[in-house]
C-alpha cells in the first residue's frame, strides 16, 4: 500500500497590529492627528511596523468571500485543485 499527500488551502481572517508614531506637541494634539489619519485611511507619515496577532485566526466561509470558496483541497504530487467548499462533488 502507497501512502499519497494532500494539502487544503485556507482563506481565514486573522487580526493585526500596526504601530504608528505622531510628532505632536501635546498627546491631545497627538491624538487628534491620529484619529485624523485614522479617518482618512492615511498612514504615510505614521506607520512603523506590523504584527500578527496569532490566536486570533478564523475562518471563512463562501458568504464572507462574496461566494467563492475560502477552502480548496489540492493532491500534493500533481498541483491538482479536487474541490472547494463551494464545490463540495
Amino acid at each position: 500500500m502507497s501512502e499519497f499527500d494532500f494539502y487544503i488551502d485556507k482563506k481565514i481572517t486573522m487580526w493585526v497590529r500596526e504601530s504608528h508614531t505622531i510628532d505632536a506637541d501635546t498627546l491631545e494634539e497627538a491624538k487628534d492627528k491620529m484619529i485624523k489619519a485614522f479617518k482618512e485611511n492615511n498612514f504615510d507619515d505614521t506607520y512603523d511596523t506590523t504584527e500578527s496577532l496569532w490566536g486570533t485566526e478564523t475562518d471563512m466561509e463562501p458568504g464572507d468571500n462574496n461566494g467563492e470558496s475560502t477552502a480548496e483541497l489540492f493532491c500534493s504530487d500533481t498541483e491538482e485543485l479536487l474541490t472547494t467548499n463551494v464545490n463540495l462533488n
